[in-house]
């Protein structure tokens, strides 16, 4: 009987519900470049589900995305478009409005993990403007962290 598994509040009061695990994850939505027009034009075409947008995931107080641009100088890093970021602070794009995407339970450590192999997989020589963007970056990240997809623009 799965009812008696369940715990039972005295009549009147809530049941206790243990706390949430993880780390919060949002998506940071920001309108490309930094011009008065690409703001204009994306609050005229977000009604219709388009328009010209970044984005990034923010876990564990930093904000992962993909480009084409070579961000950081390291060895490491020259051949991936992966780059990290503060929070809503994108360089080069201007903030628009953040998504909580849920909670993940995947460890810090483990998300490195899955950082490192994704910067294989991300390559700055792959990124195409509608096929392989930070979209579609954002999207593979989220689902990885067990939060199900971005939402479709």
């Amino acid at each position: 009987n799965m009812g008696s598994a369940l715990a039972r509040a005295p009549d009147g009061e809530k049941p206790e519900v243990a706390p949430e695990a993880g780390a919060r994850v949002v998506l940071h939505v920001y309108n490309v470049g930094t011009s008065r027009q690409t703001r204009l034009i994306n609050s005229v075409l977000r009604p219709f589900g388009t328009g010209a947008f970044h984005c990034g995931v923010e876990v564990y107080g930093k904000e992962w995305s993909y480009s084409e641009i070579i961000r950081a100088p390291s060895a490491a890093s020259v051949l991936t478009g992966i780059f990290e970021s503060k929070p809503r602070r994108c360089k080069g794009h201007s903030y628009c409005e953040s998504l909580d995407m849920g909670s993940t339970s995947m460890s810090e450590t483990d998300l490195d993990f899955l950082l490192s192999m994704l910067r294989r997989e991300w390559l700055v020589s792959e990124y195409n403007p509608l096929r392989k963007n930070c979209c579609h970056f954002c999207n593979d990240l989220c689902q990885r962290l067990g939060v199900g997809s971005i939402p479709r623009w």
